[in-house]
């Protein structure tokens, strides 16, 4: 996959209203500090996200900077609308980052896959850019109501070319979706979670018929990939 295909792609991605947060919400359990240049280890590579989520996934684009693949045209809604960006990922105590964007090579493209990974200095670190992320999902499905209020009267008014729904949180994890406001458009589960001073985000796109739950499923994979700290080594006779 060329990364101009892929921006033309996400050209219609970019318009974004938001409503909510969904998938199913399972805490992970509590974890230990991982090493601070594991970020490249925790991002499933193409093979195994495509067994995972069962779709054919064929074109990987990885990156090692936070970047932003999709936008939205309601400003408050700009960190609903994708994941893995600056906005959240661009602190001075982020240590290592790591992200991949997936695809398959359909003509029109029919999946989008997003894995992103961040590891701080602190779990403190990582709790706080999850505690801003939730802040800013929350922050723009109150906007997009008062969007859609406001131009509820208009003639020929047709709306954000993107609609946010079911926001989900719970401890934390964090969940949401974004559909495309046109025939046969993109819908889209995004989720976050902030475990220990790891801070991990999984979207899955998928034409119609919309994803359940993959992004959930991509996240836990994830989860599971983080690799432990070394125990530090005692010192001789002790």
């Amino acid at each position: 996959m060329t990364l101009p295909r892929l921006r033309k792609s996400c050209a219609h991605l970019t318009c974004a209203t938001v409503l909510g947060l969904a998938g199913t919400l399972s805490v992970l359990p509590q974890a230990s500090a991982a090493p601070e240049n594991s970020a490249s280890q925790i991002v499933l590579p193409l093979a195994e996200a495509a067994t995972l989520l069962a779709i054919p996934l064929t074109a990987e684009s990885p990156f090692g900077q936070p970047r932003r693949d999709f936008q939205a045209d309601l400003p408050a809604c700009a960190d609903a609308a994708d994941i893995g960006t600056p906005q959240t990922f661009g602190r001075p105590d982020l240590a290592s980052f790591h992200g991949s964007l997936l695809r398959d090579d359909s003509a029109e493209g029919r999946y989008i896959v997003k894995q992103a990974a961040g590891v701080f200095g602190s779990l403190a670190a990582a709790a706080a850019a999850q505690g801003e992320l939730v802040t800013h999902v929350a922050a723009c499905l109150k906007a997009q109501g008062l969007d859609r209020a406001d131009n509820a009267d208009s003639p020929g008014s047709t709306g954000r070319n993107w609609m946010f729904t079911s926001m989900n949180a719970a401890t934390e994890r964090l969940s949401w979706r974004k559909v495309e406001n046109q025939e046969n458009g993109w819908q889209c589960g995004l989720v976050s979670q902030a475990q220990g001073n790891t801070l991990l985000q999984a979207l899955v796109c998928e034409r119609n018929p919309p994803p359940k739950g993959p992004a959930t499923e991509l996240l836990n994979a994830m989860a599971a990939r983080i690799p432990p700290t070394a125990p530090e080594a005692q010192a001789p006779g002790n």
